[in-house]
């Protein structure tokens, strides 16, 4: 290594010389020793970083948005679900997990839904915003709007299915109103009306409230080119939807 004259200094390489890792021997005279040790990232702490950020950001998604939603395996059971299904099923975090629809959703109605994963799933269809009537296990009936997609992998191989789903009837309710779901043709009515039959349909979700309060919301349907007629139609019966409201906040009084 040599001999310090002075005020010499060296530096001595150690660790090899590849870009990864830097580190040298500053040698002072009086014998002082100093390890300098100057680190970059590697590539696979760099591909650990970015997986934790990702997972984190799917995590926060997971836990605050209000619609549910849903990745399934192969066999349509739950992998992952957001925090919302979690709160609307009264389970704990994780607990749905390996579970399906027939463990949450009324039968008649979890018939329905497991055969469109499973269409999803096996024929890589999708479904994008059909429009359901649905009980979750304890709750009343609800309108969702739900979309469904093929979840792949690397490979592009199907691997499941990923969906969000939103309540229509919350979103009336919560904004006071009306929502109009237009070309709606997957209906849960699709047992009884031919697919021809159910397409150009218009979908109106009515609020019926006192005041701010909603205290229902009222659904029907038409046809799309009937859509105006059937606007002024509702409108015109506002004052049936004000005596409707005051009969609802009448019966809640007693």
């Amino acid at each position: 290594m040599g001999h310090l004259h002075g005020d010499e200094w060296k530096n001595v390489g150690i660790g090899g010389n590849h870009g990864r890792n830097h580190r040298h021997l500053r040698l002072l005279r009086r014998g002082i020793l100093l390890l300098f040790v100057g680190s970059r990232p590697t590539r696979k702490k760099q591909i650990e970083e970015s997986l934790l950020f990702d997972r984190h950001l799917m995590q926060t998604l997971l836990d605050h948005i209000p619609d549910i939603i849903c990745f399934k395996d192969r066999d349509a059971h739950f992998v992952r679900v957001s925090r919302s299904l979690e709160q609307l099923t009264h389970t704990t975090p994780g607990s749905l997990v390996g579970k399906n629809y027939f463990d949450i959703v009324d039968q008649p109605y979890a018939e329905q839904k497991q055969a469109d994963d499973l269409e999803v799933i096996n024929f890589a269809k999708n479904i994008i915003g059909k429009e359901e009537l649905s009980i979750i296990s304890g709750h009343d009936e609800r309108w969702i709007s739900t979309t469904k997609l093929p979840w792949y992998d690397e490979r592009g191989n199907t691997i499941g299915l990923f969906s969000i789903s939103r309540d229509i009837t919350a979103v009336t309710a919560r904004t006071g109103t009306m929502q109009i779901i237009e070309e709606w043709g997957q209906r849960f009515d699709s047992k009884v009306n031919t697919p021809e039959e159910r397409q150009g349909k218009v979908a109106y979700f009515i609020p019926i409230k006192q005041g701010k309060r909603v205290l229902a919301v009222l659904g029907t349907g038409g046809q799309i080119e009937d859509k105006e007629r059937t606007l002024q139609q509702i409108d015109t019966m506002a004052p049936l939807w004000e005596q409707v409201a005051i009969a609802l906040d009448h019966a809640q009084l007693y």
